[in-house]
């Protein structure tokens, strides 16, 4: 379907954004790329490709390329929650722990109703060995979205600690 959509408009962005996400998930990574770089071609400020080229690379354990491709994003659109909770993860990856704990917060600060990034922060902070702050997290995702099965996982393992 997105191929087809391609052959119909060569320059239909949303097309090769959609089909370089149907490549990563089916870990054909380099396809994903050269769909992602072409979008890149018609609009080069989509900060949503540069989103995706960062999980893309995040994927590929290439963290500090995935961190570049989130700063870039983020350049583009500064106020996207999703992407900040991206590169917490991508420098937290790093062992740039400062910078990650930031992104998360501020992933939260952006996006306070999203469950995601409490558990992100508080998988974080389990990490640290700060399970005090962790167990917070995971209660404030689990009040926003009790059926957060992840949260409930994690609250559990805090709680034998």
């Amino acid at each position: 379907m997105f191929q087809r959509a391609i052959e119909i408009n060569p320059e239909n962005e949303n097309g090769y954004i959609s089909l370089a996400g149907l490549y990563q998930l089916l870990g054909e990574y380099a396809q994903a790329a050269r769909m992602y770089k072409h979008s890149l071609k018609i609009n080069p400020v989509n900060a949503n490709v540069y989103d995706g080229l960062g999980t893309l690379r995040a994927n590929q354990q290439k963290y500090q390329e995935a961190e570049r491709m989130y700063r870039k994003a983020l350049k583009l659109n500064p106020d996207n929650a999703v992407f900040y909770d991206g590169l917490g993860s991508s420098c937290k990856r790093q062992g740039k722990y400062s910078q990650a704990e930031q992104m998360y917060k501020e992933a939260i600060r952006l996006d306070p109703d999203n469950d995601i990034f409490y558990v992100n922060l508080g998988i974080f902070y389990g990490s640290q060995d700060r399970y005090t702050e962790a167990a917070g997290m995971f209660k404030q995702a689990l009040k926003l979205n009790p059926k957060n099965i992840e949260a409930y996982n994690a609250l559990e393992d805090c709680d034998k600690r």
